[in-house]
């Protein structure tokens, strides 16, 4: 029988060892239950091809273990993501064992992937050295595949398109960032507690700002909600915008807006594809930019009246193949009050085509009325468009998808709309001043100022409204369409803000402040030094 060889990475071939690669198998289900080693070694046997690599090798085992998890044996998560943890140290260290923490950090220096100029300037090379001492790297071993797949692709920072950095290193050096200008008895604690906190996955890291806080990009945008609409021009425009916006370094919210598959385009001339084709290609637009430390990234909300709701659930599952899955984008499930009445009676819920009930989104978070416009979509629209399942279906089937593949989320819209301090829906975040603030604006070309609170949505779209505005490119004042607003409730929180020269404004503590010394910067965030741009005149 002819010999396997296996290509290393320094490109040499050797012959294939199978008990080493056994090995790294049994290391990742050591201590988990119902997992079978000669399973996944089957599952990979396949791809062992004379010549393959040893990264292949171990993406085969990845794979292998991954497309064994189910509902029932669930443990595979956790090898798979075990195996994949050693895939990126080999990656990172050229071996499974971590490199020294401080080395590390100079190595990011000195291939410049690290703001390490920031850090030194804040921090001796024994204080690093002190707090790497913390880092438990059997903490990778917490991780489930879908989880450590994301934290890769998302979250940890690359150059050439190779990881730099393993998640335990990454959640220190944020925190020694996040942390850095406090006083030092003070971050002594707050860089052990905040490491402790991201380390065992108490919170998140959610935004680019966070996700990018130990790197040398600044140029970068928080999260957008981005909503695509249901005719052929707005869906090509959230395309156009998908792009840019990765591109810019955000996060994306995508509401899914689309009629759904079997619905009426048309009069009926057609009948729609569904929502899979168009979000597979937004799916390919949020990975068509590799942003600084991670890929593109965005979630898709999806409503639970939907037609298609039980497809969206099971799109980031690690079952199916590539073309019946969108696994590189998240989804989220929006639920209100009126669907867990249903479900507390054991009760069906009707699921619409979303032409069909275009008004009914908007009111999810008010209950009295979206429960009178949902009850009436139910008597009015022909029963042929809707289609009825038990609200228990619906949330059980959220409850495993959420537990096999921890990426499966959730917006409780009556809860959002409670605590929320906006009186319209809620659709992105936005800024805000008081409602006596005076602007300066253009109303059909006639200069005028006016009142915030003086504008609404009906006066807007009535007249040729343009506010007075900076173009950042060039210093000059220009006159700008406006491009979305919102009302405030009464009892939002408010902080004045005052320059040199006494102008002050009064502004909720997001309201983002343009400041010369450090571009936009949230009112909260301001401090003493800014130089702040605020015309009053």
């Amino acid at each position: 029988m002819k010999s396997m060889r296996i290509k290393k990475t320094n490109g040499k071939l050797e012959e294939y060892n199978s008990r080493k690669h056994q090995k790294y198998v049994e290391y990742a289900i050591d201590g988990l239950t119902g997992i079978s080693a000669s399973e996944i070694e089957m599952g990979a046997a396949p791809s062992i091809v004379d010549g393959i690599t040893s990264k292949e090798l171990q993406q085969a085992l990845i794979k292998s273990a991954a497309d064994r998890i189910t509902e029932h044996e669930s443990d595979y998560q956790i090898a798979a993501a075990r195996l994949l943890n050693q895939d990126i140290r080999k990656e990172v260290y050229g071996t499974y064992t971590p490199r020294d923490f401080l080395e590390q950090v100079k190595l990011g220096k000195k291939n410049k992937y690290y703001d390490t100029k920031y850090l030194f300037n804040h921090y001796t090379e024994k204080e690093i050295q002190e707090f790497s001492k913390i880092i438990k790297y059997e903490r990778d071993d917490l991780f489930v595949y879908s989880g450590l797949k994301k934290t890769a692709g998302s979250y940890l920072v690359r150059q050439h398109g190779e990881i730099k950095e393993t998640p335990q290193e990454m959640d220190l050096l944020i925190v020694l960032f996040a942390f850095a200008k406090y006083p030092t008895n003070l971050r002594k604690k707050w860089v052990r507690e905040g490491y402790r906190i991201l380390s065992t996955f108490e919170a998140s890291l959610p935004t680019p700002i966070m996700i990018q806080l130990r790197t040398m990009f600044r140029k970068f945008i928080s999260c957008n909600l981005v909503h695509p609409g249901d005719d052929n021009e707005t869906l090509a425009n959230a395309s156009k915008i998908i792009q840019r916006l990765v591109a810019a370094g955000a996060g994306l919210g995508v509401a899914n807006t689309v009629r759904g598959e079997g619905a009426d385009i048309d009069n009926g001339r057609l009948q729609h594809t569904g929502c899979l084709p168009l979000y597979k290609g937004y799916e390919k637009l949020t990975k068509s930019f590799v942003q600084p430390s991670r890929d593109g990234s965005s979630t898709v909300y999806h409503p639970f009246f939907h037609m298609e709701i039980e497809s969206f659930m099971v799109w980031g599952n690690a079952k199916g193949t590539e073309e019946t899955r969108i696994r590189d984008m998240d989804h989220a499930i929006t639920f209100n009050e009126l669907f867990f009445e249903r479900y507390a009676k054991n009760e069906d819920i009707t699921l619409f085509y979303l032409n069909d009930v275009k008004d009914i989104t908007n009111y999810m978070g008010d209950h009295k009325e979206f429960k009178k416009r949902y009850e009436r979509a139910e008597e009015n629209i022909p029963k042929k468009r809707q289609r009825k399942i038990k609200a228990s279906v619906i949330f059980e089937s959220f409850i495993d998808e959420r537990f096999l593949q921890s990426r499966e989320y959730t917006a409780f819209l009556d809860n959002i709309a409670k605590h929320s301090m906006w009186n319209l829906p809620i659709i992105m975040s936005n800024l805000c001043v008081t409602g006596d603030t005076i602007i300066k604006i253009k109303e059909n070309e006639i200069l005028k100022d006016i009142r915030i609170d003086e504008l609404n949505i009906d006066y807007i779209r009535n007249n040729n409204i343009k506010v007075l505005s900076k173009d950042l490119d060039n210093s000059k004042d220009i006159y700008a369409n406006i491009t979305n607003f919102a009302l405030m409730s009464d009892d939002a929180e408010l902080l004045e803000i005052e320059d040199e020269s006494g102008n002050k404004i009064q502004c909720t503590p997001d309201h983002k402040i343009y400041t010369q010394n450090r571009g936009w910067v949230l009112a909260k965030d301001l401090v003493e030094t800014d130089e702040l741009c605020i015309n009053l005149s």
